[in-house]
């Protein structure tokens, strides 16, 4: 029932993406080739234990998402994919596009797609080593509704894509703001170390009130340490990112860094950046990264028998003139337990450092929490 109510949402949440479906459907398939259509979903379930310092932090469990997702071809060339999710108490959709491949390494999006900005924005959640994004997502948002093109080469990486106001109803915010967004990574290879490099950059209209918060890579609690509160007066906002990866065998490395400048009509501005880096080291199974598109993949497990281990740490600064948004940095190990590819528990150790939080108070709390996430 809940799987049927959910689709249900995603239908009438997204009516734009329906009519694009039915128009390519009508034009473009051949008759004889028939559509195709999978059905799949996630179920991601929290609990988590705060050893509180001055902020309050309530322990206990939490839905973190329940997800379907449909997906298939039209015709050779074009797809399709929706996604909603039970998210905070609501079903809303979240990914909602239709794909045209040019040929192998080009493709054309046009929908609810995710900015191409980030490792952690382009990489399906389902592949991360933590429970959550680490505090560099809170300068980037992740969904836009628009058009996306991408080249896949065996070399170079290219994605840019521009976006609106989502005035077909895609399911998107209605006050997004015209952006424009592109990331170009490179491959390189040295021995039996792949290395993926690559630089990002996005350019938003603002919606007049921004503001930047985070939760402290846990999602149980409501609460943020660190608050730019409400920005106003705003006129453009600017990000540049760097990211990099570095695999050989089991082991693992990545990082990324981002610039966040807010600029006012007056002419004045606002900078904050936040960067993190992690490790991970997998045992019985291998990681997969996709060096032509810059995103993590499913991994390759034995079932019951792969695990992995990963240590990250992620710092944020919010504090710029008159803004005292808080600093914060945290430190987490992690270890996921595979059943397998897609159910896994996971268990993240968090030690935080807000120095200071968003009230100009120094404190340090801890986190314990686990995950058990069901593919279906």
């Amino acid at each position: 029932m809940a799987a049927i109510r959910l689709m249900h949402t995603s239908l009438a949440t997204g009516p734009g993406l329906w009519l694009l479906l039915l128009v390519s459907s009508m034009i473009s398939q051949p008759a004889s080739a028939g559509p195709t259509f999978t059905l799949g979903g996630r179920l991601d379930v929290d609990v988590a234990h705060y050893y509180a310092d001055q902020t309050p932090l309530d322990s206990g469990a939490k839905l973190r998402r329940l997800r379907l997702e449909i997906g298939g071809k039209l015709s050779p060339r074009i797809s399709y994919y929706a996604l909603a999710d039970f998210k905070d108490g609501t079903y809303r959709a979240q990914a909602s596009w239709l794909r045209f491949s040019i040929d192998r390494e080009n493709q054309i999006y046009a929908g609810r797609i995710e900015t191409p900005f980030s490792i952690q924005r382009v990489t399906n959640s389902q592949y991360n080593l933590f429970m959550e994004r680490s505090l560099t997502a809170a300068l980037t948002p992740h969904y836009g509704t628009g058009m996306v093109y991408q080249h896949k080469g065996d070399q170079w990486s290219f994605r840019a894509g521009l976006f609106g106001e989502d005035r077909l109803n895609f399911g998107g915010a209605k006050n997004f703001g015209n952006t424009a967004a592109i990331r170009l990574g490179k491959r390189l290879r040295a021995g039996d170390s792949r290395f993926w490099l690559a630089v990002g950059g996005m350019y938003q209209q603002a919606r007049d009130i921004e503001r930047v918060r985070v939760r402290p890579e846990s999602s149980v609690t409501d609460q943020r340490l660190v608050d730019t509160r409400k920005l106003t007066g705003l006129d453009s906002l600017a990000r540049v990112g760097l990211e990099g990866v570095w695999k050989r065998g089991a082991w693992s490395l990545q990082g990324e860094w981002t610039r966040y400048e807010a600029r006012q009509a007056d002419g004045s501005r606002l900078r904050f950046g936040s960067g993190y880096i992690e490790a991970s080291r997998i045992f019985n199974g291998r990681r997969r990264f996709n060096f032509r598109s810059g995103e993590w993949m499913s991994s390759e497990v034995v079932n019951f028998k792969t695990w992995e281990l990963a240590f990250r740490a992620s710092r944020i600064d919010l504090q710029d003139k008159w803004v005292s948004g808080g600093r914060e940095t945290n430190y987490s190990i992690g270890t996921n337990y595979y059943f397998n590819p897609v159910n896994r528990l996971m268990l993240n150790f968090i030690k935080v450092d807000a120095s200071p939080n968003r009230h100009g108070i120094n404190e340090s709390p801890y986190i314990l929490q686990a995950r058990l996430q069901i593919g279906f």
